[in-house]
Protein backbone atom coordinates (compact mmCIF):
# COMPACT_ATOMS: atom_id res chain seq x y z
CA UNK A 1 0.00 0.00 0.00
CA UNK A 2 2.93 2.11 0.24
CA UNK A 3 4.84 1.40 -2.59
CA UNK A 4 7.70 -1.05 -1.04
CA UNK A 5 8.09 -4.15 -2.33
CA UNK A 6 8.15 -7.16 0.05
CA UNK A 7 11.73 -8.73 -1.51
CA UNK A 8 14.62 -6.38 -1.64
CA UNK A 9 15.01 -6.56 -5.21
CA UNK A 10 13.60 -7.02 -8.21
CA UNK A 11 13.01 -10.02 -10.41
CA UNK A 12 15.92 -8.79 -12.99
CA UNK A 13 18.10 -8.19 -10.32
CA UNK A 14 17.71 -11.57 -9.50
CA UNK A 15 17.92 -13.84 -11.91
CA UNK A 16 21.33 -11.69 -13.01
CA UNK A 17 22.39 -12.14 -9.63
CA UNK A 18 22.01 -15.84 -8.93
CA UNK A 19 22.84 -16.56 -12.18
CA UNK A 20 26.51 -17.13 -11.61
CA UNK A 21 27.78 -17.17 -15.41
CA UNK A 22 26.40 -14.39 -15.76
CA UNK A 23 27.26 -12.51 -12.88
CA UNK A 24 30.71 -13.64 -12.69
CA UNK A 25 30.83 -12.08 -16.81
CA UNK A 26 30.03 -8.75 -15.28
CA UNK A 27 32.28 -8.79 -12.49
CA UNK A 28 34.95 -9.94 -14.96
CA UNK A 29 33.89 -6.52 -17.36
CA UNK A 30 34.20 -4.48 -14.75
CA UNK A 31 38.14 -5.40 -13.45
CA UNK A 32 37.28 -7.92 -10.76
CA UNK A 33 39.68 -10.89 -10.52
CA UNK A 34 38.16 -13.57 -11.22
CA UNK A 35 39.36 -17.28 -10.94
CA UNK A 36 40.00 -19.07 -14.21
CA UNK A 37 36.99 -21.15 -16.06
CA UNK A 38 38.54 -25.06 -15.90
CA UNK A 39 37.00 -27.74 -18.35
CA UNK A 40 34.97 -30.31 -16.24
CA UNK A 41 37.97 -33.44 -16.68
CA UNK A 42 39.90 -30.87 -14.47
CA UNK A 43 39.94 -32.79 -11.02
CA UNK A 44 41.52 -29.42 -8.95
CA UNK A 45 38.62 -27.00 -9.51
CA UNK A 46 35.63 -25.99 -7.52
CA UNK A 47 32.16 -26.44 -8.46
CA UNK A 48 29.07 -24.09 -7.61
CA UNK A 49 25.53 -24.62 -8.93
CA UNK A 50 24.41 -22.08 -11.15
CA UNK A 51 21.20 -21.10 -8.87
CA UNK A 52 21.69 -22.27 -5.66
CA UNK A 53 22.60 -20.35 -2.53
CA UNK A 54 23.94 -21.00 1.21
CA UNK A 55 27.03 -22.72 -0.49
CA UNK A 56 24.74 -25.39 -1.31
CA UNK A 57 25.77 -28.14 -3.72
CA UNK A 58 29.65 -26.45 -3.58
CA UNK A 59 31.89 -29.43 -4.83
CA UNK A 60 35.83 -29.49 -4.67
CA UNK A 61 37.30 -31.65 -7.38
CA UNK A 62 34.90 -32.37 -10.00
CA UNK A 63 31.73 -31.65 -11.51
CA UNK A 64 28.29 -33.67 -10.67
CA UNK A 65 26.99 -35.39 -13.30
CA UNK A 66 23.67 -33.41 -14.41
CA UNK A 67 24.33 -30.68 -12.62
CA UNK A 68 24.58 -27.30 -14.37
CA UNK A 69 26.80 -24.94 -12.77
CA UNK A 70 30.48 -22.73 -12.80
CA UNK A 71 33.78 -24.88 -12.47
CA UNK A 72 36.50 -22.48 -11.86
CA UNK A 73 40.25 -22.37 -10.96
CA UNK A 74 40.18 -23.12 -6.79
CA UNK A 75 41.79 -20.07 -5.02
CA UNK A 76 43.92 -21.33 -1.86
CA UNK A 77 43.29 -18.95 0.63
CA UNK A 78 40.40 -17.62 2.62
CA UNK A 79 36.69 -16.83 2.30
CA UNK A 80 35.61 -13.05 3.07
CA UNK A 81 32.24 -11.85 2.26
CA UNK A 82 31.00 -7.77 1.85
CA UNK A 83 27.70 -6.54 3.03
CA UNK A 84 26.45 -4.15 0.42
CA UNK A 85 23.89 -1.61 1.79
CA UNK A 86 21.60 1.57 0.65
CA UNK A 87 23.45 4.21 3.21
CA UNK A 88 20.62 6.72 4.34
CA UNK A 89 23.17 9.47 5.08
CA UNK A 90 24.66 9.42 1.40
CA UNK A 91 21.88 7.84 -0.21
CA UNK A 92 23.78 5.47 -1.81
CA UNK A 93 25.27 1.79 -1.25
CA UNK A 94 28.03 1.45 0.71
CA UNK A 95 30.20 -1.26 2.38
CA UNK A 96 29.80 -2.35 5.39
CA UNK A 97 32.41 -4.28 7.25
CA UNK A 98 34.24 -7.44 5.56
CA UNK A 99 34.31 -10.72 7.58
CA UNK A 100 36.71 -13.60 7.17
CA UNK A 101 35.42 -17.17 7.37
CA UNK A 102 38.42 -17.67 9.64
CA UNK A 103 39.43 -22.04 10.02
CA UNK A 104 40.22 -23.01 13.49
CA UNK A 105 42.82 -24.96 12.56
CA UNK A 106 44.60 -22.59 9.56
CA UNK A 107 44.08 -24.17 6.30
CA UNK A 108 44.09 -22.60 3.23
CA UNK A 109 42.58 -25.53 1.32
CA UNK A 110 39.58 -24.93 3.88
CA UNK A 111 36.57 -23.41 1.82
CA UNK A 112 33.16 -22.69 3.16
CA UNK A 113 30.67 -25.04 1.88
CA UNK A 114 26.92 -26.52 3.17
CA UNK A 115 28.81 -28.86 5.33
CA UNK A 116 30.60 -26.15 7.20
CA UNK A 117 27.41 -24.04 7.72
CA UNK A 118 26.05 -26.26 9.55
CA UNK A 119 29.08 -27.00 11.90
CA UNK A 120 30.08 -23.83 13.14
CA UNK A 121 33.12 -24.83 15.46
CA UNK A 122 35.24 -25.08 12.48
CA UNK A 123 36.08 -21.37 12.26
CA UNK A 124 35.53 -17.96 13.91
CA UNK A 125 34.40 -14.85 12.23
CA UNK A 126 37.15 -11.64 11.77
CA UNK A 127 37.25 -9.10 10.67
CA UNK A 128 39.08 -7.74 7.35
CA UNK A 129 40.29 -4.46 6.21
CA UNK A 130 39.98 -4.62 2.63
CA UNK A 131 41.01 -1.96 0.36
CA UNK A 132 38.82 0.80 -1.11
CA UNK A 133 39.39 -0.17 -4.44
CA UNK A 134 37.62 -3.63 -3.98
CA UNK A 135 34.70 -1.56 -2.18
CA UNK A 136 34.34 0.36 -5.01
CA UNK A 137 34.15 -2.00 -7.56
CA UNK A 138 32.00 -4.18 -5.29
CA UNK A 139 29.45 -0.94 -5.24
CA UNK A 140 29.76 -0.51 -9.20
CA UNK A 141 29.04 -4.39 -9.44
CA UNK A 142 25.74 -4.23 -7.36
CA UNK A 143 25.05 -0.68 -9.30
CA UNK A 144 25.43 -2.35 -12.31
CA UNK A 145 22.77 -5.23 -11.98
CA UNK A 146 20.71 -2.94 -10.15
CA UNK A 147 20.37 -3.25 -6.31
CA UNK A 148 18.53 -0.83 -4.32
CA UNK A 149 19.30 -1.99 -0.84
CA UNK A 150 21.04 -4.54 0.39
CA UNK A 151 23.36 -7.13 -1.19
CA UNK A 152 26.64 -9.49 -0.12
CA UNK A 153 29.42 -10.67 -2.44
CA UNK A 154 31.95 -13.13 -1.75
CA UNK A 155 35.49 -13.88 -2.59
CA UNK A 156 38.34 -15.31 -1.74
CA UNK A 157 41.76 -13.53 -0.34
CA UNK A 158 44.96 -15.81 -1.05
CA UNK A 159 46.71 -13.86 1.88
CA UNK A 160 46.26 -11.38 5.04
CA UNK A 161 48.77 -8.68 5.63
CA UNK A 162 48.35 -8.62 9.46
CA UNK A 163 48.76 -5.28 10.83
CA UNK A 164 48.23 -4.10 14.30
CA UNK A 165 46.25 -7.56 14.66
CA UNK A 166 44.02 -6.56 11.79
CA UNK A 167 43.52 -8.66 8.66
CA UNK A 168 44.56 -6.53 5.91
CA UNK A 169 43.06 -8.00 2.32
CA UNK A 170 44.42 -6.36 -1.23
CA UNK A 171 42.52 -6.39 -4.68
CA UNK A 172 45.41 -8.05 -6.44
CA UNK A 173 44.84 -11.08 -3.71
CA UNK A 174 40.93 -10.99 -3.57
CA UNK A 175 39.09 -13.17 -6.46
CA UNK A 176 35.31 -12.24 -6.78
CA UNK A 177 33.20 -15.88 -6.29
CA UNK A 178 29.42 -14.78 -6.15
CA UNK A 179 26.85 -11.62 -5.64
CA UNK A 180 23.69 -13.16 -3.54
CA UNK A 181 21.47 -10.30 -3.85
CA UNK A 182 19.01 -11.96 -1.43
CA UNK A 183 21.39 -13.09 1.42
CA UNK A 184 20.56 -14.73 4.89
CA UNK A 185 20.07 -12.32 7.57
CA UNK A 186 19.72 -14.19 11.29
CA UNK A 187 21.97 -13.57 14.34
CA UNK A 188 25.45 -15.56 14.55
CA UNK A 189 26.02 -14.99 11.23
CA UNK A 190 28.38 -12.82 9.02
CA UNK A 191 26.32 -10.44 8.48
CA UNK A 192 25.29 -9.71 12.12
CA UNK A 193 29.07 -10.04 12.82
CA UNK A 194 29.15 -7.38 10.07
CA UNK A 195 27.21 -4.82 11.62
CA UNK A 196 28.53 -5.41 15.05
CA UNK A 197 32.16 -4.77 13.77
CA UNK A 198 30.55 -0.95 12.60
CA UNK A 199 33.21 1.50 14.63
CA UNK A 200 33.20 5.30 14.92
CA UNK A 201 35.10 5.96 11.49
CA UNK A 202 33.14 3.74 9.54
CA UNK A 203 29.95 4.27 7.07
CA UNK A 204 26.40 3.43 8.87
CA UNK A 205 28.22 5.04 12.28
CA UNK A 206 25.90 8.08 11.92
CA UNK A 207 22.96 6.45 11.09
CA UNK A 208 22.90 3.40 14.29
CA UNK A 209 23.48 6.36 16.17
CA UNK A 210 20.16 8.03 15.14
CA UNK A 211 18.19 4.68 15.00
CA UNK A 212 19.25 4.29 18.81
CA UNK A 213 17.31 7.68 19.62
CA UNK A 214 14.44 5.60 18.53
CA UNK A 215 15.66 2.00 19.64
CA UNK A 216 18.25 1.16 22.78
CA UNK A 217 19.74 -1.59 20.42
CA UNK A 218 18.35 -1.61 16.88
CA UNK A 219 19.15 -5.29 15.75
CA UNK A 220 20.79 -6.34 11.92
CA UNK A 221 17.00 -6.76 10.73
CA UNK A 222 15.83 -3.37 11.69
CA UNK A 223 18.74 -1.25 10.38
CA UNK A 224 18.49 -3.37 7.00
CA UNK A 225 14.48 -2.64 7.27
CA UNK A 226 14.35 0.35 7.72
CA UNK A 227 17.52 1.26 5.36
CA UNK A 228 15.81 -0.67 2.84
CA UNK A 229 12.23 0.89 3.26
CA UNK A 230 14.09 4.73 2.85
CA UNK A 231 15.78 3.56 -0.35
CA UNK A 232 12.80 2.32 -1.84
CA UNK A 233 10.60 4.92 -0.73
CA UNK A 234 13.27 7.12 -2.90
CA UNK A 235 12.74 5.14 -5.81
CA UNK A 236 9.21 4.39 -6.13
CA UNK A 237 8.08 8.37 -5.32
Amino acid sequence: SIGVPCIPCNATTIVTGEEKNLSNYIAMGIGLNVPKYLPSNDTTGIFRPINLGNSMGVVLGSVPNGQKGIYQKFIPGYDITTPIVYNVKTKQLDAMPTVVFYPKEDNELWYYDEKSKHLQSGYIFRKVIIEDSIKEKYIELANTIGVDTYCRIDARVTHFDEINGELHAKFSNTFFVEINVMPTIRDNNSFQFSYNSICRDEPFYEYILELKRYLIEPSINCFLLSSSMISLLKTTC
